[in-house]
């Protein structure tokens, strides 16, 4: 899914399609673009992070027991 985002942003910037703002319908700018792709990648990746400590931590907890 993330990889189909940032493909269809390439292929909008490349080809020229502007990605419109949803409120104003102005173009979105490319370091608007660039910002909104980084911070979708940097929270994905923390959540990512996040439950695979969790499972790991409650898989640790059932060896104990």
């Amino acid at each position: 899914m993330i990889l189909g985002v940032l493909a269809f942003t390439i292929a909008s910037l490349g080809f020229g399609v502007p990605i419109r703002d949803t409120e104003t319908h102005q173009p979105i700018g490319t370091l608007k673009l660039l910002w909104i792709t980084v911070l979708g990648l940097g929270s994905g990746l923390f959540w990512l992070g996040a439950g695979i400590f969790l499972y790991r931590s409650a898989s640790r907890r059932e060896d104990v027991s």
